[in-house]
């Protein structure tokens, strides 16, 4: 069985097979063609055990225009010859260029004709680097090059706080824990040879706590001293968006962060400014309401944004709980709708938008974050609702986020299976709106991960990819995009009384940030908790160890990949001992040996991967609850 990520829109397979011999020649027959000569910079790095650059025929792969074909549009055919790519522009080209380096992987090549084009134009991931890890260039490259081999075409990197290098807030950030404006132009430039559209991405209202702990800056909150939610203390989030002096730190900022990038795209967020009208302009919020005073912000940021040449994009989990301020928002700003559980409402949610003439984007998560190895059942049935209700309401497209909440302590290959089942959504999905949403079933989802991402001869690393995300079902509950193994590095000691503070916390919060659905999901989750089944779990820790001992990956950084998931594993089966430990009042001296064993190797993994940004206060979180134990 060959299988395709994204699986094409038709393919009809004969009888014989393309023989060859890695790496095939390609002719660049077009030479004239200067943007189909893009090609051969990442065919000469990224997949040079594939290809090889011929300046004459005969040649294993040809190209020829073929101008009829829809943009990002390919037809690929393989005789026992070679293989001939038609296109109409340079991503067709280059998509065709990845579906054969896929069959290749797969060989032997049955000879075929593929006729493929993108149902959404649109098809994103967006990388938070400001919560804890920053990539290394070098991981951000190889993050395009994978995501460029799934036919994405739209990157951000999330920006909060002080990830990004501001010349003039030097300062504020250390050289060895940002990315710099020159490195932003290099993976610019990366990106753009591989159909990749790197977008500028700046919080510009809510979560802007770093600035706003600054002494200099701290005038500008909206809520000085921040908020309570049942009983635990918020710090200032939101600036004063009638603060003048708010709009135009935004604009500095702004005006450093992009000459560093060519796209015609700046999603500026304003996402959850939980303070928003709540504290210095209350009075003015009484008499106009909150989406009134939230308009008027988007607006005067929205000039703000057009004046530097670029077209705005922004969060709509506000503007979406008002249907009176949707029909006032600016036509040309696209709105992207977030959520991150399977409850989510993209239906409900997309209709609006649909309904208002906007253009949007769904966008669900890779389910990785605030939770170490996973929450897989919730990914997919998150990816699998956004798909649905984009095909049906006619997005412009979808874009995967990957957060960094909680000092983003999951390894990159954690949200693979994400990133590859998001891959198939947004290419091929279901467009009536009826079926599940994606064109790929959990068998195929983990073949395609053991083939094209691991490599795993052994076709084990898939499911043990997927089984990892698993955990979560032998908790009390079920919250959602987030476990309960991963609070006490955070919050500490949650049995009790503690436990009962947190979960209200967490309903509170939610009934105020997400929609009724996914704030329902979590009540009656919290309400028919179960026990946790301890033993359970050390199963689950015992046959995945057992499972990750007997592969042998075939990736780059294989060794790497597998220690990864390694500790992941380890450090859950541990967090979920210390939380009974830590209820009970009670030490446990073998669990706090292995999390120091832990916090040593974990140290090593990031820095394989990232810059220092973030490492400590990971390390501190896992070595002081280790001490809390001991």
């Amino acid at each position: 069985m060959v299988i395709l990520v994204p699986p094409v829109q038709e393919m009809n397979i004969e009888n014989e097979n393309w023989e060859f011999n890695l790496p095939v020649s390609v002719y660049l027959n077009e030479v004239k063609n200067a943007e189909l000569m893009k090609l051969v910079a990442p065919l000469s790095t990224s997949w040079s055990d594939y290809y090889m650059i011929s300046n004459s025929e005969p040649a294993a792969v040809v190209f020829t225009s073929k101008k009829n074909l829809p943009a990002e549009g390919y037809e690929l055919r393989i005789s026992k010859e070679g293989a001939l790519i038609e296109y109409s522009d340079t991503a067709g080209a280059f998509y065709g260029l990845m579906t054969l380096r896929q069959l290749m992987m797969q060989s032997p090549v049955r000879c075929c004709h593929i006729t493929d084009q993108p149902g959404l134009s649109v098809r994103g991931f967006m990388l938070d680097i400001s919560r804890g890890k920053v990539p290394t260039l070098q991981t951000l490259k190889e993050t395009v090059d994978l995501l460029a081999s799934l036919k994405y075409n739209h990157l951000e990197l999330y920006i909060e706080g002080f990830s990004f290098a501001y010349p003039s807030f030097a300062e504020y950030w250390q050289e060895d824990s940002v990315i710099t404006p020159e490195e932003i132009r290099e993976l610019n430039e990366y990106c753009r040879l591989r159909c990749i559209d790197l977008v500028p991405n700046q919080n510009s209202l809510g979560h802007m706590a770093s600035w706003l702990a600054k002494p200099e800056f701290a005038s500008l909150a909206e809520l000085e001293g921040g908020m309570q939610i049942h009983g635990i203390q918020v710090p200032p989030t939101t600036l004063d968006s009638e603060n003048p002096a708010s709009l135009e730190l935004v604009e500095k900022m702004m005006h450093e962060l992009l000459p560093a990038f060519s796209s015609a795209y700046f999603n500026v967020n304003l996402d959850e400014p939980f303070e928003l009208g709540k504290g210095k302009n209350s009075a003015l919020t009484e008499a106009i309401g909150v989406d009134q005073l939230y308009l008027g912000y988007i607006k005067r940021l929205h000039q703000a944004v057009n004046a530097q040449g670029r077209r705005m994009m922004m969060w709509s989990d506000i503007v979406s709980n008002y249907p009176e301020m949707v029909r006032e928002i600016p036509q040309d700003i696209i709105m992207l709708e977030w959520g991150y559980e399977a409850e989510h409402p993209f239906m409900k949610r997309a209709e609006v938008l649909s309904k208002a003439g906007l253009k949007f984007c769904l966008c669900p998560g890779t389910s990785s974050w605030t939770s170490i190895s996973g929450i897989t059942d919730n990914m997919i049935g998150n990816i699998r609702s956004a798909a649905q209700a984009a095909y049906k309401y006619g997005a412009e497209g979808m874009i995967l986020t990957d957060w960094g909440d909680m000092n983003h302590m999951q390894f990159w290959p954690i949200s693979w299976p994400a990133i590859v089942l998001f891959s198939a959504a947004a290419w091929n999905g279901i467009r009536d709106g009826v079926d599940d949403g994606v064109v790929m079933s959990e068998d195929e989802l983990a073949l395609a991960l053991n083939r094209l991402l691991f490599q795993d001869a052994s076709e084990q690393m898939g499911g043990v990819a997927l089984d990892a995300g698993r955990y979560c079902q032998y908790e009390e509950m079920l919250l959602g995009c987030r476990t309960l193994a991963v609070l006490p590095l955070w919050f500490g000691p949650l049995g009790g009384e503690q436990l009962e503070q947190y979960l209200q916390f967490l309903i509170s919060f939610a009934e105020s940030t997400v929609p009724i659905e996914v704030a329902e999901s979590i009540r009656a989750s919290v309400r028919s908790r179960k026990p946790l089944n301890l033993s359970a779990i050390d199963h689950w820790y015992e046959y995945l160890d057992l499972k990750l001992d007997n592969i042998s990956l075939g990736c780059n950084d294989s060794q790497l990949v597998v220690a990864e998931y390694q500790l992941s594993i380890k450090l859950i089966k541990l967090l979920s001992h210390a939380r009974i430990c830590l209820a009970k009042v009670l030490k446990n001296k073998t669990i706090a040996d292995e999390l120091f064993i832990i916090a040593d190797n974990y140290q090593d993994m990031w820095l394989k991967r990232n810059k220092k940004s973030g490492l400590e206060d990971a390390l501190n979180k896992i070595r002081g609850l280790a001490t809390a134990l001991r």
